[in-house]
């Protein structure tokens, strides 16, 4: 039905969004590598953010496993 359209779109957009942290991540480590002055709580702010993320992805596809068990009637 719709609502698990919505998870899906929910899901495959967070998915895009850790992808994009893990980037910038990259981005500052590669800076920070060739000497770039970066304050220090950027890349921390970022690792966070990608760990948060990642949770919110994790309660999204269990809540997705369990709607499939219920349409499947197991």
């Amino acid at each position: 039905g719709t609502m698990d359209n919505t998870l899906i779109i929910e899901i495959v957009e967070l998915e895009h969004e850790i992808s994009s942290v893990g980037d910038r991540i990259k981005d500052i480590e590669w800076r920070i590598k060739n000497g770039e002055q970066i304050p220090g709580d950027d890349r921390t702010k970022a690792i966070d953010k990608k760990r948060h993320l990642k949770k919110e992805l994790l309660k999204l596809k269990i809540k997705q496993c369990e709607k499939l068990s219920v349409s499947l009637g197991t």
